[in-house]
């Protein structure tokens, strides 16, 4: 035990964060832009009712 680690635990992190990134890209051009669409607008709606507009 107490052997570090660090760069492996770093380069699992790459590799997750650029797998989800990757799979991320690949549904955005299957969907196009409606998934991200639809965040805007619930962004849209919270920030209507926290001003109360």
């Amino acid at each position: 035990m107490g052997v570090p680690f660090t760069k492996e635990a770093s380069m699992a992190k790459l590799f997750a964060s650029e797998l989800a990134n990757r799979a991320a890209y690949k549904a955005l051009q299957i969907h196009g832009g409606y998934g991200y669409m639809v965040s805007e607008v619930q962004r849209i709606v919270i920030a209507r009712e926290t001003l109360g507009k």
